[in-house]
């Protein structure tokens, strides 16, 4: 594995283990904690106590871009068609499974209820088909769900061909002025339009991609950045959170290109602070580094949870307090989430292992 330097050792960096089982985790609460408290619908101004809420926000603005651009670190230009058809094939062969597993599931359900087939077609199948994120909205006169979490997946594979297209260009000057042009062009159609297979976020996370590949190519994350700067850096990113608010899932950017902005920040600080904390050799975060090394798979295995489970029906069952209600449905959707990326890390070795 590739080294790298950090200023005071070398370190195992390339593989962002721990930062990536932390943002996992971090993505079951926060969906958990959605399921029973809005934080974007709370009126702070009545309720003082909602501003604790403040780090969900900083959160939110970091860890999705830090997720592409460490995708982006590891990027590495690829010429040979064979190799492109690979890596999409890959991407795409997990998005298919997962969207046939959750259209079937539903299906089945309606047919076991006996309820209308064509709905549950209109409602699950129809997003998962176009690939439509955001969804819960109408959409040619009929109402749709989300393809949820895996909008990831669909994102990565374009955001990748996207980077792989403007990285093999011969000529260099143009290349960082297309990913601006990306990024702008990507929020601005978000903004706007319903588009199809997440095209307006793919075309935002090129920018991120690049941006780690920048930080690489740079050894950005390596050299030291300086205190001033990276005070001034925090104290910039933590302002736009607090004023702006973006969900890039949902192609939210109430600042416009401010809230761009901050996101590319909020990203470039959580890689540097990666940088120190994966230095961490403690036994207490090996779980974390395991949850880190397979997110590909617990990405598929929760989008499938999160989609076909009622978790806010089954944790009423037990109680109607908000708080232990988070608790409870973290609690529940990551032994089920780890649950299933265990087997279907088994089923995959498996088929791995017999297809030789």
């Amino acid at each position: 594995m590739e080294q790298v330097k950090t200023g005071k050792k070398i370190n195992g960096i390339v593989s962002f283990d721990l930062i990536k089982g932390i943002m996992m985790l971090a993505i079951i609460f926060m969906h958990s904690f959605n399921d029973h408290i809005r934080y974007w619908e709370l009126d702070y101004s009545a309720n003082p106590m909602a501003y604790l809420l403040a780090p969900l926000k900083l959160g939110i603005y970091a860890f999705i871009p830090m997720f592409f651009m460490i995708s982006g670190y590891g990027f590495v230009p690829a010429a040979n068609k064979k190799r492109i058809k690979k890596k999409t094939f890959y991407i795409l062969k997990a998005y298919a499974i997962v969207a046939v597993i959750i259209c079937a599931v539903s299906v089945l359900k309606k047919i076991i209820s006996s309820e209308s087939i064509i709905e549950a077609v209109k409602f699950r199948v129809v997003p998962f088909a176009l690939g439509i994120c955001p969804g819960d909205r109408e959409f040619a006169g009929f109402y749709i769900d989300s393809i949820g979490p895996v909008w990831f997946l669909l994102a990565l594979m374009l955001a990748w061909l996207c980077l792989n297209f403007i990285m093999n260009m011969k000529t260099e000057w143009i290349k960082p002025f297309l990913i601006v042009a990306c990024v702008a062009f990507g929020m601005e159609l978000g903004r706007r339009f319903l588009i199809p297979f997440c095209i307006p976020q793919s075309l935002v996370v090129t920018g991120y991609m690049y941006a780690g590949w920048y930080f690489k190519k740079n050894d950005v994350l390596e050299k030291p950045s300086g205190s001033l700067n990276m005070v001034i850096l925090i104290l910039i990113f933590v302002t736009i959170a607090v004023f702006g608010n973006v969900d890039i899932s949902q192609n939210v950017w109430e600042l416009g290109a401010i809230d761009v902005i901050g996101t590319f920040i909020g990203g470039f600080l959580v890689l540097k602070a990666s940088v120190y904390i994966e230095d961490i050799r403690l036994k207490a975060v090996k779980p974390i580094r395991t949850i880190g090394r397979y997110s590909f798979f617990i990405l598929c295995v929760h989008t499938v949870e999160y989609t076909l489970i009622p978790w806010q029906e089954i944790v009423h069952k037990v109680t109607y307090n908000r708080i232990t209600g988070v608790i409870i449905e973290f609690i529940l959707r990551s032994i089920i989430v780890f649950t299933g990326c265990f087997i279907v890390n088994k089923i995959a070795r498996f088929i791995k292992s017999h297809s030789r």
